[in-house]
């Protein structure tokens, strides 16, 4: 998977800088997803909450799934308060801007799979009521129920890069290099679909 780190990085800065005034030094990206605006908002809170208490100096990338409109987002970022937060165009969306992450947020988005194979620490959001894929099963993710969980795990992700880093057994345990990973992948999917899990991205 080819990607420039280093224009997605800078991507992420400007849209940071010109939404909130200045580009913070972790960058976290959010794989929002088409649920309910009050469910948006009850995760948001936990966000906001969890950015808030972690170590670093963290700024978070609101990108719509491709199926929502940006600007009818727009109260996610009122919900942020004090946190530095903008939010991109769902044309971009997080598969155009994960690999310039310093971690990505998800519950079920597939961009999870995609960050794991980049070497983006994963944050998958699991509170209550909310299917994940299931990524921290496989330890390719850290499963977050939490804003505790969210600020303690992007502290981690601050002060020890390489905590974040998954396993390449885990890795391999989700996409196979053999020439199997698409067969992998699907039968993930399947299994979240066959439990009732909405995917999105």
């Amino acid at each position: 998977m080819q990607v420039d780190r280093s224009v997605q990085r800078a991507y992420l800065q400007d849209a940071l800088k010109g939404w909130a005034g200045s580009a913070p030094t972790r960058i976290a990206v959010w794989a929002c997803q088409p649920f309910s605006e009050q469910r948006l908002l009850d995760q948001a809170a936990v966000l906001a909450e969890g950015l808030r208490n972690a170590q670093g100096r963290w700024g978070l990338v609101v990108a719509p799934h491709p199926a929502q409109d940006a600007k009818t987002l727009s109260y996610l970022l009122h919900a942020m308060g004090d946190v530095a937060v903008t939010l991109i165009d769902s044309e971009v969306g997080a598969r155009g801007c994960l690999a310039g992450a310093d971690a990505l947020i998800t519950s079920s988005s597939t961009c999870g799979i995609e960050a794991v194979l980049l070497d983006v620490p994963v944050l998958e959001l699991a509170l209550p009521t909310t299917r994940t894929l299931q990524l921290a099963d496989y330890r390719a993710a850290q499963r977050c129920e939490s804003s505790l969980d969210i600020a303690q795990s992007l502290t981690r992700i601050d002060t020890t890069p390489e905590a974040g880093r998954v396993p390449m057994a885990s890795r391999e345990s989700i996409c196979h290099w053999d020439g199997r990973s698409a067969d992998a992948v699907a039968d993930i999917i399947t299994r979240s679909l066959s439990d009732g899990t909405a995917l999105h991205h």
